[in-house]
Formats: C-alpha cells, sequence, structure tokens
C-alpha cells in the first residue's frame, strides 16, 4: 500500500471512531467528523500532510485540531494557550482514538503514536488557515 493509501485508511479510522464518540455525547461537532473533515481548507491541509509524508502523530494531530476548530471555533482557540490546545487533543485522542489507533498500527506495521499528543507546535505548516 502506499502512503497516501494507508492514511486514507486512518481517516476512516479516525471518522469512525469521532463518530461514535458523538453519538455517545450528543456532540454535533463528532457527528459530523465527516463533513468537517471534507471542507476546502482541511483537504488541503491533509494533502500537505500526506505528499509530505509527515509522522502519524503528526497527521493524527491535524485532524483534532480540524475538529477543534468546528467545536471551539477559530477566534477561540487563537486565544487559548498552545499548552491548552495541547491538552484538548490530547483528550480527544486518550479517551476515543487511542486504542482503534494502536489497532491501526499493528494492522499497518506502523510505530504508535506517544501516550500524550504534545506535537500541536510541530504542526505550523500545515495548521489550518484562520
Amino acid at each position: 500500500m502506499t502512503f497516501e493509501e494507508v492514511y486514507g485508511n486512518y481517516v476512516l479510522v479516525f471518522e469512525a471512531c469521532i463518530k461514535a464518540a458523538g453519538q455517545q455525547t450528543d456532540n454535533p461537532a463528532y457527528k459530523n467528523v465527516k463533513q468537517i473533515l471534507e471542507r476546502e481548507e482541511i483537504k488541503e491541509a491533509i494533502g500537505r500532510a500526506v505528499n509530505d509524508e509527515v509522522e502519524l502523530e503528526i497527521f493524527i494531530t491535524l485532524l483534532l485540531y480540524g475538529l477543534l476548530r468546528e467545536i471551539h471555533g477559530v477566534n477561540k482557540l487563537k486565544t487559548k494557550e498552545p499548552e491548552e490546545i495541547a491538552k484538548l487533543l490530547s483528550f480527544i485522542y486518550t479517551n476515543y482514538l487511542k486504542k482503534a489507533t494502536e489497532k491501526f498500527c499493528q494492522k499497518y506495521g506502523l510505530e504508535p503514536p506517544p501516550e500524550s499528543l504534545d506535537t500541536f507546535f510541530t504542526i505550523k505548516q500545515y495548521r489550518l488557515k484562520a
């Protein structure tokens, strides 16, 4: 499989996990994750990340950041400290994605991301336009 195919498959895992979390929490952004990820600015950022073959950890952080933008709004996120955003990213990952991501990594022979996704600082060039 190509890098693009593997990461495309991860997007499907991401969508399924977040949508299931939306059913549990009644969070409308989680429920509409597919539509959020189909927005042009998010698709472009995902495309750049795939073309550059970034690590899975950065790719996951990018997907989560797109989701956070929908939940909290761009203007509110701009006022948060990067450490606060990293905590939000890690919360969603740990509670809704970690187990599925570990299984995905086993299936494709990838190194699973660390416990905490504190890679917010490393995704600046992929950051979505505000």
